[in-house]
């Protein structure tokens, strides 16, 4: 299906193939190795040259040129189409966040959950609520047995007996990525979870309330 939802940037850009490493390289830092459309900040290593971000060009209708190429972490890269959200989380109702923000929050949650320590203290009780309180769905969508599944975003537009504006309702989704498929991507990116504890602490709580609140709907 080739709804768009948040992005229309292409598929990521095949090393080796479509752009070299060098050239990648150079994109990474243009951008100061942050990702376009979540803002995350990544320290690359030697091993991990890229640091699990992609190069894609900015939109589809651009051609492949180094002026069109920006960088996106793996998450984020996979929001252009739901062909490659299909298995890897699900869609949730909530219209006051955006998605970025979102993806922040679950890349925070994760790194803590893959990291055991007893170091983490507030930030993992803070954590395990906002995943709890994000797996809340709307009762309307049990009513038409959709649990988020993103290849039946289509047939449950259809059936929702209450026909809001698609357009409107559309951008009300947002997209809650499960950990397995980015695994190795959000433990590279853990350690720098560690440089900003206040802020994440803050941020789960304050995100968890909102959402246990039923804020936006």
């Amino acid at each position: 299906m080739s709804m768009n939802l948040f992005g229309n940037w292409s598929n990521p850009l095949v090393i080796g193939k479509e752009i070299d490493l060098e050239s990648a390289l150079r994109v990474l830092d243009r951008f100061n190795n942050r990702c376009q459309y979540c803002r995350l900040v990544v320290n690359p290593t030697p091993h991990t040259p890229l640091g699990h971000f992609v190069i894609c060009n900015r939109n589809t209708h651009s051609n492949s040129e180094p002026s069109n190429w920006v960088c996106l972490c793996e998450m984020c890269a996979d929001l252009n189409s739901l062909d490659n959200l299909n298995g890897k989380g699900s869609f949730i109702e909530l219209g006051w966040a955006k998605q970025g923000q979102i993806n922040a929050l679950l890349r925070v949650s994760y790194s803590v959950a893959l990291r055991e320590s007893d170091q983490w203290g507030d930030l993992k009780k803070a954590s395990e609520r906002f995943l709890n309180a994000i797996d809340t769905r709307p009762e309307s969508w049990s009513s038409i047995g959709w649990d988020g599944e993103p290849s039946r975003l289509a047939e449950m537009m259809n059936q929702m007996i209450w026909k809001p504006s698609s357009q409107a309702y559309l951008h009300k989704l947002r997209f809650r990525f499960d950990l397995a498929p980015y695994e190795d991507a959000i433990r590279f990116w853990a350690a720098s979870v560690e440089s900003r504890y206040t802020n994440s602490f803050q941020a789960l709580n304050v995100a968890a309330q909102q959402l246990e609140d039923g804020n936006g709907e």
